[in-house]
């Protein structure tokens, strides 16, 4: 195996970063210092970076992660600032990061030790379509969707044609999906700005055929084997697999572990509120059996619908309502 093959199996980095770490004079095999690209790691090559040993992993894992605002795509950070390799950290492998999300964009975000996955990812040529929910200040004219689909300079250089729909308006702000296959720096966010408008807020919520359904702010898990089917069927691997569900052998539990790194403010405000409503009604019920007054439960409308919740008889659109609280139940 040559050795950035090794590095990029090893989960170091990307194919074309090996070799770039390799230039810099940072690997060395048995206590050598290698420069050239063909060398060759054999059975018992003991193979260092930074002074460091470096071994195959066990096992490749691929992770999906919702990223949230303020998390950097980094494995570590000068600042301080939370990293997103700090959720994996417990985990055996040493993950990292597949392309970047800016820090103040969110939604889904690969980690891996698969070298060779990681570079396909990134890499233009295998056309992996990346899809983000763009939530923009100002009304985008149609003009503007137009140019957006064939391609706007930025940074000096056109972008590719990009796929761009319009999802919805929300007051002052619109909503746009804009699906593009290349990686570059800031892309989305650029493209709208050369267009005349500007970002509030970016969430990716697809890479190629993983999705990030079923997954909330914060919360990751590993890929099944059915998504990793899928993944590496898109990014032209020549080893796909095919999983045991597939194969027809006995049924699995293929679902993997969520984990969550930050709870939901949302979920936490609605878990407030369903608990207050609970025990707002059972202290209306233990008041009404104080009283000595029947519980209310509801009756059946006229057509044995829903049932319907109401203290007096009323008529709506043609339907009587009955409230049976007496003791005849009478209309």
């Amino acid at each position: 195996m040559r050795l950035q093959h090794y590095l990029a199996k090893a989960g170091i980095a990307s194919r074309r970063k090996s070799e770039q770490l390799i230039s810099d004079g940072r690997v060395s095999v048995n206590g050598e210092i290698v420069l050239a690209m063909g060398r060759v790691v054999e059975e018992g090559d003991v193979v260092r970076l930074d002074g460091q040993e470096v071994k195959l992993s066990q096992r490749t894992v691929t992770v999906m992660y919702y990223k949230p605002r303020g998390v950097v795509c980094t494995a570590s950070d000068e600042k301080g600032r939370p990293c997103v390799t700090d959720i994996v950290k417990d985990l055996p492998e040493r993950l990292y990061p597949v392309g970047r999300l800016d820090m103040n964009s969110e939604g889904l975000l690969l980690l891996t030790n698969d070298g060779e996955l990681a570079l396909r990812m990134t890499h233009p040529r295998y056309g992996i379509e990346k899809c983000y929910i763009a939530s923009v200040r100002d009304h985008v004219t149609g003009e503007a969707i137009q140019r957006l689909r064939r391609g706007v300079v930025i940074d000096g250089k056109m972008t590719a044609p990009a796929r761009v729909r319009r999802l919805e308006s929300q007051g002052e702000h619109e909503k746009l999906e804009v699906i593009i296959h290349e990686g570059r720096n800031r892309q989305v966010r650029k493209m709208l700005e050369a267009v005349g408008n500007t970002v509030v807020r970016l969430v990716r919520v697809s890479e190629g055929p993983i999705h990030l359904r079923g997954l909330k702010v914060g919360q990751w898990r590993e890929l099944s084997e059915e998504e990793l089917y899928q993944l590496r069927r898109a990014l032209a691997f020549e080893d796909v697999q095919m999983p045991k569900t597939r194969q027809g052998k006995k049924p699995y539990n293929d679902r993997p572990q969520v984990h969550s790194t930050i709870s939901s403010r949302r979920s936490q405000e609605k878990g407030a509120q369903v608990r207050s409503e609970r025990t707002e009604r059972t202290e209306r019920n233990e008041r009404t059996e104080r009283n000595g007054r029947p519980v209310r439960t509801p009756a059946q409308n006229s057509r044995g619908n829903n049932p319907v919740y109401d203290s007096k008889r009323f008529t709506r659109a043609k339907k009587t309502y009955v409230w049976h609280a007496d003791e005849e139940g009478k209309e």
